[in-house]
């Protein structure tokens, strides 16, 4: 991974790919704000941010701390929430992540699989140490959804003194662009399903949302691994 030359202020420039925005990028948020943002009881939510700043100030501020975000928040969440669970003898954590999590499909977009990744492992190891106290993990594995803007919220980093990958992100950048609305998923299904596991009406652990999703994995089952990373490698050639 290629990193420029830190600034006075020791932080690394810009990374070479893409990224998600978040209305949380570079806002500070206090008890009232995540409580309105969440739709929490003001309590609720003064627990979360209280868990939120502990577990920062553990972990420190890092070049990765944008991705991070994508563990942090559940691992906060999970924080917060497992005194009661024990307490109450039960419960379940349903975590959102992507279907970059179990497959990776777009160049470029590295550090966000890895982030969707560590999720993913997180969940998984959690299921045997919280399954004992009869707390369920499930994980939901959504593509882009329709409605929220979602193309227009990817950002594309570039790096003023690395070229090297500037015809690859061009390659990425115009699939981004060509795709439609009409093509990302229903929000509607992403809400029903995580509705049949939070019911019992579903009991997977893992729940892949999405033709997109569903039609890679699919793939990525059907073949050897090195045959998968070819072909998408070669959707960008």
């Amino acid at each position: 991974m290629d990193y420029g030359r830190g600034a006075k202020t020791h932080r690394p420039r810009a990374i070479p790919g893409w990224r998600l925005k978040t209305d949380f990028d570079g806002r500070a948020v206090n008890d009232a704000a995540t409580s309105e943002t969440l739709g929490l009881p003001l309590e609720e939510a003064r627990v979360l941010l209280q868990a939120s700043r502990e577990i920062n100030r553990i972990l420190g501020r890092s070049a990765l701390s944008g991705r991070c975000r994508h563990v942090r928040g559940p691992i906060n969440v999970i924080r917060a929430f497992l005194p009661h669970f024990r307490a109450n003898k039960g419960g379940m954590f349903i975590n959102i992540s992507s279907f970059m999590g179990v497959l990776t499909a777009m160049p470029t977009g590295s550090l966000y699989n890895m982030s969707k990744f560590a999720l993913e492992g997180l969940t998984e190891g959690l299921y045997y140490e919280l399954k004992p106290l009869n707390i369920e993990l499930r994980l939901i594995e959504q593509g882009g959804s329709k409605g929220n803007n979602f193309l227009n919220n990817v950002v594309f980093n570039t790096h003023s003194e690395i070229k090297d990958y500037d015809d690859l992100m061009g390659k990425v950048n115009a699939v981004f662009s060509a795709a439609k609305e009409h093509s990302l998923d229903d929000p509607q299904t992403i809400v029903d399903e995580i509705h049949a596991l939070a019911t019992g009406g579903s009991q997977k652990f893992r729940t892949l949302v999405g033709r997109m999703g569903n039609d890679l994995m699919a793939l990525r089952n059907a073949v050897p691994i090195e045959e998968y990373l070819a072909k998408i490698a070669s959707n960008f050639a």
